[in-house]
Formats: C-alpha cells, structure tokens, sequence
C-alpha cells in the first residue's frame, strides 16, 4: 500500500455526524482528492522540471549541449539525486557529473538544526578555467566575474556577518557524511595548468551544536600525477578553533608552475616536490593563530633560471620543526624553527660574473627563533643556534676556467645571533684552496691543511673580536714564467684590466655628471671602518712557501720550509697598542731565518722594533739575479745576517750585519759591470776583496735609513745607495784600520773621474833615491800585515818619478861633473885657456837627466818594493804585479810607489 492509498483510506474511516450535511461531505472528499492528485503530480513532476530547468539553465549560459540524464527528489525521504550530467562537448569543455546524492533530516528542523546526513559525489569530469575578468568557465558554463558591492545593503537591511568562533547561532548546521570520488579536475589560467585526480575525499561529523566535536577529513587525490593524502580532525566550531592532521605529498613536478612564478622574477623551475609532514593549528579565544608544521619536505633534481643566476639542486630537505604565532604574545616567539636543512649536489651559477658556485653536501642544524624587536638592530628580534656542514666547497670563475678557491669541509659550530650580537665558537676549513687550475688538478697557488677561527664575536658598537685564527699546513706556490707573469694571479687579474679597457661611455653615463660629482664629493668622506682585535694569529705545522722564477736566467727555485709564524694583540681599536711577531723557518736546505719583535700596524704612522736572523743561506741560487742585474754570479759562499729593523712614525732605520761566508764572485756581464762600479763608485770584486778576511769571508755593515711615507721613496734605490755607501765605508775602515797612521785608501774615481781601482796611499821615497827609507818600512809591513790577513788581495805596484828627482840627479850629476873637473888638471900651460871651454861643455853634458833616468829610477822603486814584500815579508810573487814606471811632472807629483788594488 502506498503512501497516498494510506492516507485516503484514513480520510474514509472518519466517522460522519447525523448532522452533517452530505453535500459538504462530498465536497471534502472531492477537494481532498484533488489536492492529492494535484501534490502526487507536483511531486512526480517536480524531478522533470528540475532536469529540464536545470538544462534551459545550461543553455542559456552558453552551453548548447547539456544533458541531464536523470534527476530523483523524494521530499518525503528527504534525498535528491541527480545522475548523467554532461556538458561542454561541442566546445571541448568539459562537464561531466556522474552521480550526485543528497540526503538530509527534516526531524532535526524541529530543533533548529540542519543536517546533511549524506552528500555524495561520484564520477565527474571538469574543465575550469579563470578568465581575466575574474570570471569562470566551468566546462562550457562562464559564471561572470562582476560582485555586488560589499558594502551596499537595502534600505532597511544590515550587511551579512560572518559569525566569529564562540558566537551563539539562531539554526546550527550538521553534515554526517560527505564522500566524493572519481573527480577528474583540470584547471587552467593564464599563468598555470594543473590535472587533479580526486580519488577520494571524505568529511564526517561536522556539526555546530557540539562545537568540542571534531570532524574528520581524509582526502587522496593526484596533483599533476603525483600524489597527495591529507588525514585530519578539525574543530572549526569550537571557541578555540584546532586542526591537526597528515600532509604527504609525493614528487610533485615543478614545471607547470613556471608561468606562474615568473611574477616573481623566476624565468624557468624544474624538479620534483615532496612533502610527509604532520599539521597542528590552533585559533586561540585571544586571537592568535598557533600553527605547528613538523616532518620534512624535499626537493629533488631542482632547476631554478633567474636573470642573474641559475640554481642546479641535485637534492636538498628540511626535517624539523616550525611553529608560528602570530601576532605575537608578550612571551612568546613569533617564529621558531628547529631542525636540520640538508642540500647535496648544488651548482650556483652567477651569470654575470662567470662564477660557479658549487657544493658536494650541505648540512644545517640548528633552532631559529623570531621576535618582534625595536628596530635598529642588525637582525632584530632574530636568535639563531646553529652548526653548519659543508663538503666539497668550490667557488669557479669559468671564463677563465679558474678554480678561485675551494674546501673540502667547511664546519661552523656554536653558530650564535642575538638580535644584532653574533657570535661564532669556532670556523674550521680542511683542505682548502686558492687559485686552482681547474678542480681536478692538485695545483694550486695556495693551500692549507686547515684554517680555524676560534671565538668571533661581532657586537655593535664595538670591535669585531677574533680569539685566534691558525693556518696548519700552509703552501703557497709561487711561479712567474719567462714573460715576467705570475702563474694563475695574472690570469686572474687579466679580465678585470681588459674590461677596464673596453669600457665605453654611455648616454646614461654622460646624463649623469651631476650624480657622478655627487659621488665625488661623498668619496672624500671616506665611511669609518670597522675595527677588530684578533689575539692570536698562527701559522703552524710543514708550512711551506715555494719560489721558482723563470723570467731570469737560469731559473730560480728556492722554499721555505717550517714556517712558523705566530703574531699577537692585534688591535685596530688602539692603535698605540703594540703587536707582537715571531717567526721561525728554513730557507733551502741548511738556512734558518727569523724575526722577533713588536710592531704598530694600525698607527697612523707605521712603527715596528723587529730583530732576526739569517743563517747559512747559500748564494750561488742567487746568481739568476745578480748576474742579470749586476754582472756577476755568485760562484760560491753562504750569507749570515743579523736583522734591525727599526721604524719610528714612518721613519726607516735599519741596520743589518752581514756576514759572506767564502764568497766568490764570477764576471758574466762587463757593461753591467761598468755600470755598477759607476753606481757604486768602486768596483765591485776589488773592494770585497779588500773586506775578504783569511778564511774568505766578508763583514759588512748595512744600514738602510729613509722615510717610506715620502712619495720619493724608493725602496730598491735607497737599498742600493745604502749597499754602496756601505762597502766604501766598510773598505775605508778597514783599511784604515790596518794602516793607521800611515795610511789610506783613495777611490781612484774621486780623483781621475772613473772609479776603476781602489788605491792606497802612496809609498814616498827620497828624491833620487830608490832605496825604501826606515821610516816607510812601517807602511809596508803593515800592508804585508794586510795582505797575510787578505790572502785574495792582489796588489799592483807602479814606481814614479817626479821633478824632485829629477832635481836631485841633475845636483848629483854636477857634483860628480866638477869632482872629475878638479881632478883631471893638464899638464900643458898652452893650452888652458883653450881648456876651459871644453871642460865648460863637458859639465854641462854630464849634470842633465833625460826622461829614460827617470823612468828607471821609477822602475827600480817598484822592483824594490815587490822584493821586500817578496824576500822580506813572504809574501807570494804572483800576488804583486810591477806595472810601467811613470814620470809626473805635476805640482803634487810623488816620488815613490804608486799602489793599488
């Protein structure tokens, strides 16, 4: 029996009064009837007419072809179903709906609740699309963009509110089940196309009147092909709303969203997301939002193309903690992140600089913590704990296919921030590069086995400090080739002089005079720079520093080796603060070199008061330069130093004594030769010679004095005026020494104009004679004394004549003349007047002296002196040459023993 046969059998089981007209009886029956027939073809009807209406409606906003296959309401039931419907084909917009259920609860309207016991959507085809004007297009359907004005109401009317959390509600809501599956979803816009595959989506239990209640959402879906699953409890109705719940997200790819992000300046991504991370949230009754995200998200393959960079990410992930609560509470953080970040595989590319910046692995681990602060600080409100991992570091300019540094293991531990105070326990670096012929090659211009940085600390307002930064195993491989060019740093700094060349004005750059002068004029006010003290700074271990040069001939190569180099109190801060340096190392195989003292850096002034040492450095290496600068090589000897190095507000004193052990010269170049006793005012060989001791070797005093902040000031020529002055004053003293007081050295260029010889003080004999007078006897022994002591010396012994000899031959002559006179009386008186003619000429005959007396007088001397040094004083002959006598007829001329060097 059907609803209708129920209720009509009812309506005749009245029982009718004998009162009651039949008339009125009938006219019941009839209307009762008729508003049945009329209700049952409502109801019947009512499905149809929601079809039909439902497609007029279709096609009326566009959609030619709309179907819809069947629709089933049962108000007595309280269900409605709609199956079948289609749209959108001829456009190829799709709109497909399989099958929609709706049921719900008219009982529950007695208590002023809706309830939605069952919504179900099954099996569905969409295509959706935003239109520029705000619109969309669902399937073939376009829903218009245009809304009302959110603040216009009708007259007498009030603005629609939203209820808050906790608000009493006049009807409360319930859906006990919401279950949609089958969803094929592709959406698209201008700027992003994206295929969403709904599996599975169900909601239950959400309800308003037990606001403590959560409802339950689980959800399965595809984005793009991968896969997302969220599960989750939700109480959007309670006073202090919550959620919490289960993300995961399976490689997601990132290539459709690139038109999307470019209004973010990223021109092009690729790569692959996921994400598996649980969800809390939380709408507290003050009005902050707790949000707490904890799992991990990981990229993989990312490819990033920005203008300026280029992001290659082989993988990188994040398992942690973030929590957020905003806005802030009085004691609380707004922000705080805990967790560990890792990335491996990454190449940065900096497009316009040519630089690759590349690491093997990345790991931070660490808590980052966010307040609002009061502005002004460095990093306000921020406090960070954190240790930092890198392998495999590498930093490559590939214009010039130029490794500029790379690290095999960078650590930072203790990582500390404060607001704007940062603070780091300790930076190490392993096996780590500067200049490096590509990544493959072991060259490299430097490297260290370690760097560590212990103790940094940067506060506002004070100096950065450092508590000690140590290189262990330092080298540094420093090579210049043929052409003069370092090996590496010119190829480093070629590109920056070629573009410096090329520039070229532009219009801009012409437009901009007055910005240009600006800046002219804030250049002069040159920013203040931040100060740092740094306690210790050390060099420890096989430290080594090698040296090859091939601009000279033949190539230098020389290392130092054990470097140890320790330098304390540095404080830019105070400037008159003194630091201190030692440094200890070999240089080749045998030499030792060091320096001690203390120095002021950072004065306005330079200053420094530092001694050292040099011991047992060989000197034939050092040929290479001398012979293609000076014109000798170093045939053979070892050179101590002792170092005083003494700087005084800019003001250079140095005073180094030297030692050359055996030392040897050998002739190579004559010109430049020449050209360094004219320099030197003395020939080089013969006045090291004269300093030579009996063992070979060579003291010398060197000072060096001038004053480095004088823009006249040049090193390498003050060494060399300095190196000049001191082997004429070292020869001078020495020989003055020997000889005193009754000799010294004369530099021959200071008398004749051309410094070829040294020469000493002339040995004088008397007038005529050629026999060494008692009183130089002296003078020679004390230059036989010299040349036992000088075995190298070889001395050159010239005799001279002067008009005083030839004064004294020309008396003796005539003495002799008249002694034969007297003697020689002739026996014939007849003839003596004829007589004194003749013994007239005879005499003046016998009293001239020609110039061949003179000169051998001249030689005699010489040969007499070369035989008292030889016979006398053992000196040996091949030492002492006797060179062509000569006759002076000046005012000053000498008569005696010329003798040089």
């Amino acid at each position: 029996m059907t609803d209708v046969d129920k209720c009509a059998a009812a309506v005749e089981a009245v029982p009718t009064t004998n009162n009651t007209p039949t008339v009125r009886g009938k006219f019941w029956r009839r209307f009762f009837w008729t508003c049945l027939l009329l209700s049952t073809a409502f109801f019947s009807l009512l499905p149809l007419a929601l079809e039909l209406a439902a497609e007029k409606w279709l096609r009326d906003n566009g959609v030619a072809d709309a179907d819809v296959r069947n629709v089933d309401l049962n108000l007595f039931s309280g269900e409605f179903s709609l199956y079948g419907l289609s749209a959108g084909r001829q456009s190829g917009q799709v709109l497909h709906l399989g099958q929609l259920h709706l049921a719900w609860e008219w009982k529950s309207l007695w208590d002023r609740r809706v309830v939605i016991e069952k919504i179900s959507l099954h099996d569905v085809s969409l295509d959706l699309q935003a239109l520029q004007d705000g619109g969309w297009r669902v399937g073939g359907l376009v829903i218009s963009g245009a809304t009302p004005d959110a603040n216009s109401t009708q007259d007498g009317g009030a603005a629609e509110q939203t209820p808050t959390p906790g608000q009493t509600l006049l009807w409360s809501f319930g859906l006990t089940a919401l279950n949609i599956s089958g969803i094929d979803l592709r959406y698209r816009d201008q700027q992003l196309e994206s295929h969403i595959e709904l599996e599975r989506l169900r909601v239950g239990n959400v309800q308003t009147w037990d606001r403590s209640s959560p409802a339950m959402v689980e959800a399965r879906l595809k984005l793009n092909g991968s896969e997302l699953s969220l599960n989750s409890e939700v109480t959007p109705f309670s006073d202090e709303p919550d959620m919490q719940g289960q993300l995961k997200l399976s490689a997601l790819d990132l290539a459709p969203f690139r038109t999307l992000l470019k209004a973010g300046g990223i021109d092009d991504i690729a790569g692959h997301l996921s994400v598996d991370m649980q969800l809390k949230a939380r709408y507290h009754a003050n009005a902050a939002l707790a949000l707490d995200i904890k799992g991990n998200v990981d990229g993989d393959a990312i490819q990033l193309q920005m203008e300026a960079l280029q992001l290659d990410q082989k993988s990188i992930g994040w398992d942690g903690d973030v929590t957020l609560l905003f806005p802030q509470q009085s004691d609380q953080d707004l922000l705080r992140i805990d967790g560990t970040l890792s990335a491996a595989g990454t190449v940065l590319k900096l497009l316009a600089a040519d630089l690759h910046i590349a690491q093997q692995a990345l790991q931070w681990r660490g808590q980052v913590r966010f307040r609002q602060a009061e502005e002004g600080a460095t990093f306000p409100g921020l406090s960070v704990d954190a240790d930092i991992d890198v392998n495999a570091l590498t930093v490559t300019d590939t214009a010039k296919q130029l490794t500029l540094a790379a690290i095999g293991a960078l650590k930072a531990q203790g990582l500390n921030i404060r607001d704007d105070v940062i603070r780091l326990e300790r930076l190490s670096a392993d096996d780590s590069s500067v200049l490096k012929l590509g990544e493959a090659s072991s060259a490299t211009v430097v490297h260290v086995g370690t760097i560590a940085v212990i103790d940094a600390a940067m506060v506002p307002q004070q100096p950065w400090a450092v508590e000690s930064i140590q290189l262990d195993k330092l080298g540094v491989d420093l090579r210049r080739n043929k052409k003069g060019q370092w090996w590496l740093i010119d190829r480093l700094t070629a590109a920056k002089d070629e573009a410096a060349d090329t520039a070229q004005p532009t219009d801009s750059d012409a437009g901009s005079a007055e910005r240009a002068a600006d800046v002219a004029v804030a250049a002069d006010e040159k920013p203040a720079i931040q100060s740092f003290r740094l306690a210790t700074f050390s060099i420890t271990g096989d430290s080594w520093i090698k040296f090859e040069d091939a601009s000279v001939s033949p190539a230098y190569r020389t290392t130092v080796k054990s470097l140890h180099v320790k330098l304390t109190d540095l404080d830019s801060s105070a400037p008159q603060n003194p630091a201190t340096l030692v440094l200890d190392s070999r240089i080749g195989k045998y030499g030792r070199f060091n320096l001690n003292g203390t120095l002021l850096p950072f004065a306005e002034l330079i200053s420094m008061d530092i001694t050292g040492k040099l011991k047992s450095i060989d000197l034939p290496p050092f040929s290479s330069y001398t012979g293609e600068y000076l014109g000798y090589d170093l045939r053979r000897g070892s050179l101590d130093a002792d170092i005083k190095l003494l700087i005084k507000d800019g003001v250079l004193d140095v005073n180094n004594h030297l030692l050359l052990r055996k030392f040897g010269l050998q002739e190579r170049d004559a010109e430049k030769i020449e050209g360094l006793t004219q320099q030197l005012s003395m020939p080089l060989d013969a006045a090291l010679d004269l300093l030579k001791d009996s063992d070979g070797n060579v003291a010398l005093d060197l000072p060096v004095k001038g004053d480095i902040n004088d823009p006249k000031f040049d090193p390498s020529g003050v060494i060399n005026l300095a190196m000049g002055k001191a082997l004429k004053m070292a020869a001078m003293s020495y020989v003055k020494n020997a000889l005193q007081p009754l000799g010294t050295l004369i530099f021959v260029g200071e008398l004749i104009g051309k410094a070829t010889a040294l020469r000493f003080q002339p040995l004088e004999f008397t007038p005529g004679e050629a026999t060494i007078a008692a009183t130089t006897n002296d003078y020679l022994d004390k230059i036989a004394n010299m040349l036992h002591e000088r075995p190298q010396l070889q001395l050159t012994l010239c005799g001279m004549a002067a008009p005083s000899d030839q004064t004294v031959l020309a008396a003796r002559a005539a003495a002799q003349a008249e002694s034969n006179a007297a003697e020689a009386q002739a026996p014939e008186q007849s003839n003596a007047e004829q007589g004194v003619p003749e013994t007239q000429a005879g005499q003046e005959k016998a009293t001239q002296v020609d110039r061949e007396q003179l000169l051998a007088l001249a030689r005699q001397r010489g040969e007499v002196v070369k035989d008292y040094l030889v016979k006398d004083k053992g000196i040996a002959d091949e030492r002492l040459y006797v060179c062509q006598p000569r006759y002076d007829d000046g005012d000053d001329a000498i008569a005696g023993v010329d003798i040089t060097l």
